[in-house]
């Protein structure tokens, strides 16, 4: 993944390696995984743990996670702008 940035008037390439594209995306797994958790425990408060509701409370789950947690492409982007910030602030 590649971005182009201004740094001191030029425009410069700021690309992710592989494996920095890589750790990103292991990083989000593990933090989207966490977050996952989180949305069970908050949706049994919400909808109780009954095995009947076992269905409704994943939908709530689901529901949760999805407004929570952010998608890898915005993840990349973030770490790219940081990357950018980190370059501009070095110049």
């Amino acid at each position: 993944m590649k971005k182009l940035c201004k740094v001191n008037n030029e425009w410069k390439w700021i690309v992710f390696s592989e494996k920095e594209e890589s750790d990103i995306r292991e990083k989000h797994r593990v933090n989207s995984v966490e977050i996952y958790k989180q949305c069970l425990e908050d949706a049994k408060g919400i909808v109780g743990g009954d095995a009947p509701l076992l269905t409704h409370l994943l939908e709530v789950a689901s529901t949760l996670f999805s407004k929570r947690c952010d998608a890898v492409y915005s993840v990349l982007q973030t770490a790219l702008d940081d990357a950018i910030h980190d370059v501009q602030s070095k110049q």
